[in-house]
């Protein structure tokens, strides 16, 4: 059955279900009229391993965007945060969104990234509403390819009108998308977080004013070329009708594990002849071809732990495209990895003459310096990542640590207390300002950021550690056994635990259990190279008539 008034304002109701494919028209406008609203789903992954996102400010930017339209209650919004394949395929089930916005990143033909549904149990929400993870350096990615996304979407055909793949080296999946959903929109290169999210600003304001599609993608560029004053990310983005796809010239794409940045690549017009494509550029993209692939090879290898392996494959990726940032800036890490902080310092100098505003390249730059000893240097380059990204809670942390090494200590619990405002559930931030209140003698302080930094990261054996020296300067003799226990049980390699722990049993007047422990303590630092350390725990036991 037709209904004559919703096909003047194009609705096509069949079944009782309504299937709008009028696209020229706003979808608030057209669906108010049958007492339906947009349901928007906004799916979000930045798994552990992967580069750092501002996801949550994106969620709020698409929010506020909505909220202040003049249709804001015709919207109805669904999240899915640190999303896993498994939770977006049932929030297709459950909410049949008309919109799916992925926010995340993307690795070209590898697919995009999601959380692996294995990891998921460790995922948690903070109190400052942030999505965590209770596992500490682990990489959690699980990449979902372009066809079976493709797949998965073709089933949604009843009500999915729009696809947005905010993320890198996403138009392969728009590609694959664009044979069964009318409007799929997706990126050819690498893009900057601020261009990703300011996209997501202009196009949603667009649709809550009731724009189409097309008129809101480009509202989103113009958002882009306006408000940031860059004309170049916008070739980027790429818009695909149904039924309109061609082939994807690969590009090089950043590492998702390290960072990403905009690589300004040759575009194809939406209107070139599809078989003239490869043949008009072969010459030109073959090095680049070429290129990509050492990269991605390099990646695997150190992934596996094969820095030697991954450095060879940078030095070939390089070679061919002396200006691939990404590459110089992983084939830095692979350099520190293997102590060579010299070639680190040489590789991020590179990366930083070609992209000056690169905050990363300053942040490994400054952990370099600081592994040969340049203080001065490693907080210069920590001053410049805070300036370029003053989010950077891991540069501060890092400044901190480095404040207090050269003796200030207040400056560094100035650092730590930023990192914490900016993530409060950063673990390492709490044990490294314990370790200043220390320092200043704040005994009381100082366990209180123990405390958390353990509630945190309940296998932080240098945490137990300090706290049971904290609350044996107190006086909590009991109190500081539990915790080299702990700390022994953690690290059995800890030989300042059993060290400690046995001067503790001392005081107590628990003599063989101080001998048993000095022992301990003695066997391991000889074992180490701590000369030192082995001759006065070997004193300890003299004394005691051991």
């Amino acid at each position: 059955m037709t209904d004559p008034f919703a096909e003047k304002i194009g609705i096509n109701v069949q079944g009782g279900s309504v299937n709008v494919r009028n696209l020229n028209l706003g979808i608030a406008e057209r669906l108010e009229q049958v007492g339906d609203r947009v349901r928007i789903l906004v799916v979000a992954a930045n798994p552990l391993g992967s580069s750092p996102l501002k996801l949550d400010h994106e969620v709020k930017t698409i929010q506020a965007a909505l909220k202040r339209s003049r249709k804001r209650d015709n919207f109805l919004v669904e999240y899915q945060l640190a999303a896993t394949p498994s939770e977006l395929r049932r929030a297709l089930l459950d909410f049949e969104p008309h919109v799916l916005h992925f926010s995340g990143h993307g690795a070209g033909e590898q697919g995009l990234l999601f959380v692996s549904d294995e990891s998921a149990a460790a995922i948690y929400r903070s109190d400052s509403g942030e999505v965590r993870s209770h596992l500490v350096d682990t990489n959690e990615i699980r990449f979902v390819p372009a066809q079976p996304l493709a797949r998965l979407l073709q089933l949604c055909d009843e009500h999915l009108e729009c696809v947005v793949l905010n993320a890198c080296y996403s138009d392969v999946q728009g590609n694959a998308i664009a044979n069964s959903v009318p409007i799929t929109i997706g990126m050819r290169d690498a893009v900057a977080d601020n261009v990703a999210i300011k996209f997501s600003q202009g196009f949603y304001d667009a649709i809550g004013a009731g724009k189409s599609y097309e008129k809101a993608f480009e509202w989103g560029k113009v958002a882009i070329e306006f408000d940031l004053a860059n004309n170049e990310a916008t070739k980027i983005l790429v818009l695909r009708k149904k039924g309109d796809t061609l082939p994807v010239i690969e590009t090089t794409i950043t590492n998702p594990y390290v960072s990403r940045t905009v690589v300004n690549n040759p575009q194809v017009s939406s209107n070139t002849n599809p078989d003239n494509i490869f043949s008009s550029l072969k010459k030109l993209f073959t090095p680049l071809l070429s290129a990509n692939n050492y990269f991605n090879r390099a990646l695997e290898k150190q992934n596996k732990g094969d820095n030697q392996g991954a450095i060879a494959d940078y030095n070939e990726a390089i070679r061919l495209k002396p200006k691939y940032d990404a590459a110089y800036i992983n084939r830095g890490l692979a350099k520190r990895a293997l102590g060579d902080n010299q070639g680190a310092i040489a590789d991020y100098n590179e990366v930083i003459r070609i992209k000056p505003d690169f905050a990363d390249a300053y942040y490994n730059r400054g952990n370099a310096k600081n592994d040969l000893g340049d203080k001065q240097g490693a907080i210069a380059d920590y001053n410049e990542a805070i300036r370029l990204n003053p989010k950077y809670d891991v540069a501060y942390n890092n400044r901190g640590v480095t404040k207090l090494a050269l003796g200030d200590k207040q400056g560094a619990i100035a650092d730590y207390n930023e990192a914490i405002r900016l993530n409060p559930n950063y673990a390492d931030a709490y044990y490294n300002r314990g370790i200043a209140k220390n320092d200043l003698g704040d005994n009381q302080g100082a366990i209180a950021d123990y405390n958390e930094a353990i509630r945190l990261n309940p296998e932080n054996a240098n945490a137990y550690y300090n706290r049971g020296i904290a609350k044996s300067t107190l006086g909590d003799k009991q109190g500081a056994i539990a915790d080299y226990n702990e700390a022994i049980r953690l690290n059995p390699e800890n030989a300042n635990a059993y060290y400690n722990r046995g001067n503790t049993y001392q005081n107590l007047g628990e003599k063989q259990k101080a001998l048993g422990d000095f022992r301990e303590a003695a066997r391991l630092y000889q074992q180490q190279g701590k000369t030192s350390d082995y001759e006065d725990a070997q004193n300890r036991i003299k004394k005691l008539g051991g």
